[in-house]
């Protein structure tokens, strides 16, 4: 199973990924952080497309190297002392244009919601993401 997704859209290729795989479908950890455009176009080499849509650092950043690279941020944990989750919506007509979205993040609430479900790996998941 590969964790990668290959979408066209008005003549766009769009490649979806967690980040940048190996063959064995393993994400590169470079431990490199906030990438420059000329480190996504060698981490992302393989990916015949004109958008890359990544995630893996939590942090916002639009790039445009030899292709387009848009990280939106984190949906599912938002920044640290934050609360904000950031997502965001690409339009695809003649041009690719991506909007931005921040939301409100009740973090206390899924605290509670994690220990409720009791999550695997929750005492993990909260110090990891949470700080807690």
């Amino acid at each position: 199973m590969k964790y990668e997704e290959w979408i066209t859209i008005n003549n766009k290729r769009i490649y979806i990924s967690h980040f940048a795989i190996d063959e064995n479908n393993r994400y590169f950890t470079n431990g490199i952080r906030n990438h420059s455009a000329n480190e996504l176009d060698e981490l992302f080499g393989y990916a015949d497309a004109d958008i890359i849509l990544y995630g893996h650092e939590h942090k916002k950043s639009i790039l445009k190297g030899i292709k387009h690279y848009i990280n939106c941020g984190s949906l599912g944990c938002p920044m640290k002392d934050i609360n904000i989750a950031r997502a965001g919506i690409l339009t695809i007509d003649k041009n690719a244009d991506f909007t931005d979205i921040a939301i409100e993040y009740d973090v206390e609430q899924v605290l509670k919601d994690i220990d409720k479900l009791n999550y695997p790996a929750k005492d993990e998941i909260k110090k990891i993401f949470y700080g807690v």
